[in-house]
């Protein structure tokens, strides 16, 4: 009772430590999942990658690359699928 009356002396209310003690768990908690709900809200999504609906074929090896743009034509150093290098780097739109 007297833990009660020392607690309201002191501005915290008419209520034991234990109590206080009950609520102020009970703050933290909802403060840590208002964080979390914020933090999930200000995170950037997951957007799906744009599709690659062109393909590029080699002059010299036939090999297919897809790319972004149909007037990307230049390749990079690549493998003809016979597993051989291949030193063509320019291609043509194969659609």
């Amino acid at each position: 009772m007297f833990n009660r009356w020392g607690n309201w002396l002191l501005g915290r209310g008419f209520k034991t430590d234990a109590e206080l003690e009950g609520e102020r768990d009970r703050d933290r908690k909802r403060r840590l999942s208002e964080i979390k709900s914020s933090v999930s809200e200000l995170s950037p999504r997951r957007v799906a990658s744009p599709a690659r609906p062109f393909t590029i074929e080699c002059l010299m090896c036939g090999k297919h690359f897809r790319r972004p743009s149909p007037l990307d034509t230049s390749l990079r150093p690549h493998k003809s699928p016979l597993g051989l290098r291949c030193d063509c780097t320019t291609g043509f739109s194969a659609e």
